[in-house]
């Protein structure tokens, strides 16, 4: 699946500005896979602030490893480090992993999703969210509620930060380098963690997420 860490970054992006009755749409596009496959993001920004991010995924030709995970990142300022959603927890679930983790309404600092295993790696994530907010101290921040069940995390680790590398190094999460700012990733999907047979089998067929055609939709709202 390796393929997927540098799909579409040499390719370039087009991206078109439309007005109409004071709502823009900003829509980005961009090849990926050698022109095998097309991601479409589009931007709808109302007088109100709220913006509809839409995000499509489409399958040209060709065939491809499944997805690790389908979805965007978010960096957002420091100072938005209190959690609040409603979804599955308290604690971080997958997939194939959240029988035992409730839909309810969850609060808990950034600080407190990341879990230190041994190797860093995929970490603090959360399905079923039907929203989640980020404020600071103050109550400002931002909503993000999704036309669908999410799945999300925020830490204040990269993805790039708790990859191993194809060599799959083994430093510890002690010498990870906290981040100031928060990474909020926002999915449509990630694939399950397997693990039924001491880690040698991918996950169960219907928790892949094969290479085809997707799309999610999810609503960004300020809070003062």
């Amino acid at each position: 699946m390796r393929v997927w860490h540098d799909a579409g970054k040499t390719e370039p992006v087009k991206f078109a500005v439309r007005e109409a009755n004071g709502i823009y749409t900003i829509t980005f596009e961009r090849m990926l896979l050698n022109g095998d496959a097309r991601f479409t993001q589009q931007y709808t920004i109302d007088a109100a602030g709220t913006i509809t991010v839409d995000n499509r995924f489409e399958k040209i030709k060709g065939e491809h490893p499944m997805m690790p995970k389908f979805g965007t990142c978010w960096i957002v300022a420091k100072s938005f480090d209190r959690l609040t959603y409603y979804g599955r927890g308290p604690w971080e679930n997958y997939i194939d992993r959240n029988s035992a983790a409730y839909i309810g309404l969850y609060r808990s600092t950034v600080d407190e999703q990341y879990y230190p295993y041994g190797r860093p790696q995929e970490n603090g994530n959360k399905t079923g969210v039907r929203w989640l907010s980020l404020t600071d101290k103050n109550g400002t921040g931002l909503k993000i509620t999704g036309t669908i069940p999410l799945e999300f995390s925020a830490l204040h680790y990269s993805i790039d930060d708790l990859d191993p590398e194809p060599e799959l190094k083994q430093y510890h999460a002690g010498e990870l380098e906290k981040r100031s700012e928060i990474y909020l990733n926002v999915d449509y999907r990630q694939m399950g963690v397997a693990g039924i047979d001491s880690w040698y089998s991918l996950p169960l067929e219907q928790y892949r997420i094969k290479y085809d055609n997707y799309q999610y939709t999810y609503v960004l709202q300020p809070i003062n």
